[in-house]
C-alpha cells in the first residue's frame, strides 16, 4: 500500500498543510472503502453537524 505509507510520510512532516492532509487521507479512506474514516474526514474539512458528537481536540473553552 504505497499510498499509505505516503500517507504516514505526510503526516510526519510537519510542512505539510493540515487540510491537504487530511483531504490525502479522504481520498484513501473513500478509496479503501472505510466509511468511519471518511465521515471523519469530512468533518474535519467540511465542520461538524449539530447531531454530531464533536472531538475534544475541536471544543474550544473560553476562560
Amino acid at each position: 500500500m504505497e499510498a499509505i505509507i505516503e500517507l504516514q510520510k505526510r503526516a510526519m512532516d510537519s510542512s505539510i498543510d493540515i487540510v491537504e492532509l487530511v483531504n490525502y487521507a479522504y481520498v484513501i479512506a473513500y478509496k479503501l472503502e472505510l466509511q468511519n474514516f471518511v465521515d471523519w474526514c469530512n468533518a474535519e474539512l467540511k465542520g461538524y453537524s449539530e447531531n454530531d458528537i464533536i472531538p475534544e481536540y475541536n471544543v474550544f473553552v473560553e476562560q
